[in-house]
């Protein structure tokens, strides 16, 4: 049968077989993928003819090859976005593995190794993360959504949580903190207006059903001018007055404000809530992500009140939404060194965070001047007009974190013919690479890249310049 990719499609018998449609897409994974994606590729074209709609050998590839892109395993992915914690590249990027994570072997779980007994799942990670953050007990879950949930459904459901409606913001694609009052078995209880909240709001929204004040980061999202908003403190101290409890969803994970792992706190962190200064402001919960400020795997923290920490981790909710151990270790490696202010030389976001302004600068004169000596890429096949600057860029910490604030950074701008396909040549190569199109040019931004990758940063820009310049020349 013909497979020229402009022969026509039009009748059932000119389908080509599922063997003869996997022939064409060898090289692009395991013989039982393909051929179940040749299988799903060719029915949905049978029932496309059945409705009048054609099609062509080459749309069937095409059809396939992508549906194959799909499901190729996860790849290491260089980050020249200029955004740190990148929501669609998995937040904080891993750094070195604990031996109990690369060996994947059988992990202490619940056991008690010196007395060969069953112990609590994570007794040790619990602790450290509640040292960390100054806690009484700490749990953690799969992320900082399900902690949230479990907070409400184990300790506010069936009554009333009382919001400022200043905070009720959606996070993410669904994170909508209505829907998870609701979710949580309560009753949502609005205070204040959009821009202004006040103590007296708070304390007259108070009644019989009320179980929990609620404060919640907006995260992604800032108010500025006329506004204003309850301080933890004071809100703390009409919870108690009142006999219920406090939670302050922080989001972002700063775990304190002093970052003693540094000679002085970052501008741009000066906004961000801290778990330890929000419990000792009177919060009796604290609830934050781990794979954002912290740095570690995505996870979700529950901090505070042992009692509380304690009832919340008798709900049958918490087994549900519990945590697996490859990530409990890497955590508890990321949380180690956060107590042994170990966190510049291992955890990568801060080490990027940190990094300066003459480092940067450095590696992307390096770079630059291994891709085109004189400025214009002479060492490149067919490249000759295409240029690289070292330039100042504007990299953010992303992944709703610091929603305001930015700090300065240096990448290389490329002059191209076709930025675009540039940009799309480097996501799709050997090594992908996610960079970003700023007026005309594609910029690469070193921040968010480690050092140890510069070399691979260079082929991958040498490999998709040489691509994407054959195809502008033609």
């Amino acid at each position: 049968m013909a497979t020229d990719p402009l022969t026509p499609v039009t009748t059932v018998r000119d389908l080509p077989s599922v063997e003869v449609l996997a022939n064409q897409a060898r090289s692009h994974g395991p013989d039982p993928i393909i051929r179940a994606e040749a299988r799903k590729v060719i029915d949905q074209a049978r029932a496309g003819l059945g409705e009048g709609r054609p099609t062509s050998h080459g749309a069937l590839l095409a059809s396939l090859l992508g549906a194959l892109d799909h499901r190729r395993p996860l790849r290491r992915v260089l980050n020249a976005s200029g955004v740190l914690l990148h929501t669609n590249l998995g937040r904080a990027p891993m750094g070195q593995l604990p031996p109990a994570v690369e060996g994947l072997g059988a992990i202490a779980v619940e056991m008690d190794l010196t007395e060969g007994a069953r112990s609590g799942r994570f007794a040790a990670l619990a602790g450290d993360l509640a040292d960390l953050v100054g806690a009484e007990d700490a749990l953690v879950v799969n992320n900082n959504a399900g902690a949230l949930l479990l907070v409400l459904s184990a300790l506010a459901k069936g009554g009333e949580v009382i919001v400022s409606r200043g905070q009720l913001v959606e996070i993410g694609g669904s994170f909508r903190i209505p829907e998870i009052v609701t979710q949580g078995g309560a009753r949502l209880r609005e205070v204040g207006t959009t821009n202004k909240t006040h103590p007296p709001d708070i304390e007259g929204a108070i009644g019989p059903d009320s179980r929990l004040i609620l404060e919640v980061h907006p995260s992604n999202f800032a108010q500025v001018g006329f506004t204003a908003s309850v301080p933890t403190s004071e809100a703390a101290a009409i919870a108690h007055r009142h006999g219920l409890v406090m939670v302050h969803d922080i989001g972002s994970g700063l775990v304190d404000a002093t970052t003693p792992w540094l000679a002085e706190p970052p501008a741009w962190a000066a906004d961000e809530p801290a778990a330890r200064q929000t419990l000792a402001e009177g919060a009796d919960l604290v609830t934050f992500s781990t794979d954002k400020l912290l740095g570690g795997p995505q996870g979700g923290v529950i901090a505070g009140r042992r009692d509380l920490v304690s009832a919340i981790r008798r709900h049958s909710l918490y087994r549900a939404l519990r945590y697996d151990k490859v990530r409990a270790a890497h955590l508890h490696a990321v949380t180690r060194a956060h107590l042994e202010q170990r966190v510049i030389q291992t955890v990568p976001f801060w080490a990027m965070a940190t990094a300066s302004l003459d480092h940067l600068r450095a590696r992307a004169t390096a770079v630059a001047a291994a891709l085109a000596p004189s400025g214009e890429c002479t060492t490149i096949a067919f490249a000759t007009e295409v240029a690289f600057d070292v330039v100042t860029v504007t990299d953010a910490i992303g992944a709703g974190a610091a929603a305001a604030q930015s700090l300065p950074g240096v990448g290389i701008a490329v002059s191209h013919p076709s930025p675009d396909a540039l940009a799309a040549a480097l996501r799709g190569g050997d090594q992908p690479v996610v960079a970003r199109v700023h007026r005309d040019r594609v910029v690469v931004s070193f921040r968010a890249i480690d050092p140890a990758d510069d070399q691979l940063l260079t082929d991958a820009l040498s490999a998709a310049i040489t691509a994407t310049w054959a195809g502008a020349v033609r």
